[in-house]
This record gives structure tokens, sequence and C-alpha cells, in this order.
């Protein structure tokens, strides 16, 4: 997938909602760990992670969403982390 992004946000999810996400995470493992290496080879999202102290391996999650500027192009990236 090629895209921009204009804006990265990093969410640590709460422990009480990582036990209710946890069933859904172990059926989906192998997905998790693919978004991971994605993430990880990706300089765009390698340079908005580094500047926050995020590893690839703490995500578990990603939502990409229109920028407001309306640009398909464009995106606002929402990462989610464990805690």
């Amino acid at each position: 997938m090629v895209f921009g992004a204009n804006r990265f946000h990093f969410v640590a999810l709460k422990p009480d909602i990582m036990d209710m996400v946890a069933p859904e995470l172990a059926k989906r493992e192998s997905d998790v760990s693919r978004l991971q290496a994605a993430i990880e080879s990706s300089a765009l999202f390698y340079t908005a992670m580094r500047s926050e102290g995020v590893a690839a391996s703490d995500v578990i999650g990603a939502e990409l969403a229109d920028a407001e500027s309306g640009l398909s192009s464009e995106k606002r990236v929402t990462i989610y982390l464990v805690p």
C-alpha cells in the first residue's frame, strides 16, 4: 500500500482493554506479525515511531483515516500499542 501520512497518533491500550482484545489478538497473531514487519520496513512509519520511542514489536494494530485536507493520498494514522 502506498500513501502519504501527515499525522501519526500512538495509543497504548490500557491493561483492561488488552484483556478484552487478547482472544482476538491470539487468533490474528500472524496478521499482527505481518503488520509489524511491514511497519518496520516502512521509512515513513520508522521515522514516526522512532521520534516517539516506539518499537514495531509493540504494535498490535493500525488505522488509516482520511486527512482533514480530503486528499486520498494523505492519511492520519493511529497506531495501537501494547501497554
